[in-house]
C-alpha cells in the first residue's frame, strides 16, 4: 500500500472519529455546521456521513429552519445505541465488569479483585464476563472486550507487563482471556483507557491524574492519548521523589505512588497516632485540622502537587483533570489546587472529574468500541 494511500484512510478515520464526537458531544447537528465546525467542506462532510449512517453509527432526524428565508437543514444525531462492549477494569482493590454503548452504562458490577484474580488465575474473572455478555438482552451489539489493568501493558500483545502485583510480570492477560471468552478482546492501561474515555473533541489536550489505591497518569495531544516508545508515557506515579525512600511496588524506591498511595496515608498516620485508620477519616480529620492528620496529608499534597505541575511544565495541557481518592473530598482536593497555585502552577485549569462520570465503567468498553469501529 502506497504512504499516499494510506495516510488518506488515516485521514479518513481520523474525519469520522471527529465526526461521532461532535454528534456525541454537542448533540445534533446539521451537515452544514458540521463542515463549519471541522474546517471540511460540504462534499467531504457528506460522504463522511453517508459512510456512518450506513453503518447504523448516524441517523437523520428533524429539519430545522437555518435563518428567516434560508432552507431547512436536516439534523444528524448520534446512534449510540447500535453497538456496546464489554468494559474490565482492574485495579489493585476493585474491578469493573460493565456492558457499555458509546455513552451509557448498560448494566455495571463491581467486584475486589482479589475475589477474580489469584496469583495468574483468571478464571473467575473468566466467567464474570462471559456470564454479564451471555446474559445481556439489549438491542445493541457487543463487539468485544476491552480489559484495562493497572500498570505497563504491551497493547499488541495483549500482555501485562507490570501491573505492580495484581498480576505475575509479562503475564499473557489477552491469551488467557481468549482461552475462554468467546469475544474479540484488547487489553490496555487503565488510566490511559480512562483518558479516552473522556475525550471529548479532536483538539483536546490534558492531563488525567488518577489516585486511589496508586497514582496513575495519562497524556492526551490533539484529541489522541500518548503512548510512547515503550508505553511507559505518563507513568508519573512511578517517577522518583525520595531518592532510598520507601519501596515501590514496581521495584524502585521512593516512587510517588508509594508515598501518596491511600495505604501509605494510613501507613504514615498510625506511625503518628497508634490507630488503624480508614483513609477517609483521616480526610475528614484533615478537614478538622486535626494535627496528624494535617502533618501526614499537607506532606503528601505538597508532593503530588509538585510532581504534577513539574509534569504539567513540560506537557503544557490545557486541562489537568483528576479523579479517584484524595481528589473526591472537597476540603482535599482544594488544598490541592492551592498548592499548584503556590508552586506557580496556577495558569493550567484543574477539573476535578467525579463518580458521576462512571469512567472506570466506559473506559474499557469505548476503547474497544473506538478501536473497532474507527481504529484509534
Amino acid at each position: 500500500m502506497s504512504t499516499e494511500i494510506k495516510n488518506a484512510r488515516t485521514l479518513r478515520r481520523s474525519n469520522k472519529i471527529n465526526v461521532i464526537l461532535k454528534l456525541m458531544n454537542k448533540g445534533d447537528i446539521s451537515r452544514l455546521r458540521l463542515s463549519r465546525e471541522l474546517g471540511l467542506t460540504p462534499a467531504s462532510i457528506t460522504q463522511l456521513v453517508q459512510e456512518l449512517i450506513a453503518e447504523g453509527l448516524v441517523v437523520e432526524t428533524e429539519s430545522v429552519q437555518r435563518n428567516s428565508t434560508g432552507r431547512r437543514e436536516v439534523l444528524l444525531h448520534f446512534n449510540s445505541n447500535k453497538y456496546a462492549a464489554v468494559g474490565v477494569n482492574i485495579e489493585r482493590d476493585h474491578t469493573h465488569v460493565s456492558i457499555c454503548s458509546f455513552d451509557t452504562i448498560l448494566k455495571e458490577e463491581i467486584y475486589k479483585t482479589s475475589d477474580l484474580i489469584q496469583g495468574g488465575n483468571v478464571s473467575e474473572l473468566c466467567i464474570k464476563i462471559r456470564t454479564l455478555a451471555n446474559h445481556y438482552k439489549g438491542e445493541e451489539k457487543i463487539l468485544g472486550v476491552g480489559v484495562c489493568i493497572a500498570g505497563i501493558v504491551d497493547e499488541d500483545k495483549g500482555v501485562s507487563v507490570n501491573s505492580h502485583g495484581i498480576l505475575p510480570e509479562n503475564y499473557p492477560l489477552l491469551q488467557s482471556l481468549k482461552n475462554c471468552v468467546d469475544l474479540d478482546i484488547l487489553v490496555i492501561n487503565n488510566v490511559k483507557a480512562q483518558a479516552r474515555a473522556l475525550i471529548s473533541d479532536a483538539t483536546d489536550n490534558f492531563m488525567l491524574i488518577k489516585h486511589s489505591p496508586g497514582v496513575g497518569c495519562a497524556l492526551v495531544v490533539d484529541g489522541r492519548v500518548v503512548e510512547g516508545i515503550h508505553s511507559r508515557a505518563g507513568e508519573l506515579g512511578h517517577t522518583v521523589m525520595e531518592p532510598g525512600g520507601i519501596e515501590c511496588d514496581c521495584g524502585k524506591r521512593g516512587c510517588l505512588e508509594a508515598i501518596v498511595s491511600e495505604r501509605h496515608i494510613q501507613d504514615l498516620y498510625r506511625e503518628k497516632t497508634g490507630l488503624e485508620t480508614p483513609v477517609k477519616v483521616i480526610y475528614q480529620n484533615y478537614h478538622m485540622r486535626d494535627t496528624d492528620a494535617f502533618a501526614v496529608m499537607n506532606y503528601c499534597l505538597d508532593l503530588m502537587a509538585r510532581a504534577v505541575g513539574n509534569a504539567a511544565m513540560l506537557t503544557d495541557p490545557e486541562k489537568i483533570m483528576v479523579t479517584g481518592g484524595m481528589f473526591f473530598d472537597d476540603f482535599v482536593f482544594q488544598n490541592f489546587k492551592k498548592r499548584l497555585s503556590d508552586y506557580g502552577f496556577s495558569n493550567v485549569e484543574t477539573v476535578l472529574i467525579g463518580n458521576d462520570k462512571k469512567i472506570k465503567a466506559f473506559s474499557g468498553a469505548k476503547h474497544l468500541l473506538l478501536k473497532k469501529l474507527f481504529e484509534v
